[in-house]
């Protein structure tokens, strides 16, 4: 009762409004926000129940939102990449997260080059990130040969290893619905943590674990290369 007692004056359409909740202690971590948008509706007319934009469902393709409740920024990388689509006109594309959009393309170049590929990464990505941005997107404008693709860590921290595989297949159909010629070789996910039996680690081992059914050898290919990014003690090196 005691969140919305600072007078803010009056709320117009567009006004955001961000609330911190407890704990508070110094010794205690956690909490968190809310984020509450203000909308118009005509006298008598029911508003739709309340969307989590931080956290969709799994099936739920949708934009990343930043703090303040839109996707500006997020929408002006994603119209980039889409530019660089239509004029590269690309054989091979890499879609995924921060793992994917890190990599430089001067490293690309030297293998990939006669492919002219496109990195269509994201950092913060979720696999309802890349629904949304493939169904908003123009890969049904160009003829993609092979489509890379890597992501899920995101989701491993917030969805269970079935819930994960889950929005993988749903996935997987959006991008042969836009781009039935393409290839997709589907990457496991890699591993994180400081050993391979770190909790968070597990979770994305058993994600693999279900992700690779989806393979079908003919259009989905699965590869895994979590073997190679740990020690043999299976410690993950910094």
């Amino acid at each position: 009762p005691l969140l919305f007692q600072e007078k803010m004056g009056r709320l117009k359409k567009g006004d955001t409004i961000r609330v911190v909740v407890g704990p508070g202690e110094k010794e205690r971590k956690g909490g968190g926000r809310m984020r509450y948008t203000i909308e118009e509706f005509p006298e008598g007319e029911k508003p739709s129940a309340p969307v989590n934009i931080l956290r969709p469902p799994m099936n739920m393709p949708s934009p990343q939102y930043g703090t303040d409740g839109r996707y500006t920024n997020y929408l002006a990388k994603h119209t980039a990449q889409c530019d660089a689509v239509l004029s590269n006109k690309p054989d091979l594309v890499f879609i995924g997260d921060s793992i994917t959009a890190r990599w430089p393309m001067e490293l690309l170049q030297p293998k990939y080059g006669k492919y002219r590929p496109v990195n269509l990464g994201i950092g913060g990505d979720w696999i309802q990130n890349v629904m949304w941005r493939v169904l908003n997107g123009v890969l049904d404008k160009v003829k993609i040969k092979v489509i890379v693709l890597l992501i899920g860590t995101n989701n491993t921290n917030s969805f269970t290893p079935e819930e994960v595989a889950g929005g993988m297949r749903e996935l997987l159909k959006i991008i042969h619905a836009k781009s039935p010629g393409s290839k997709i070789l589907l990457m496991g996910i890699f591993p994180a943590g400081d050993s391979i039996r770190d909790p968070k680690c597990v979770k994305r081992l058993e994600a693999n674990e279900k992700l690779v059914k989806l393979a079908d050898n003919k259009t989905v290919f699965f590869l895994d290369i979590s073997d190679k990014l740990v020690e043999p003690d299976g410690t993950i090196s910094a």
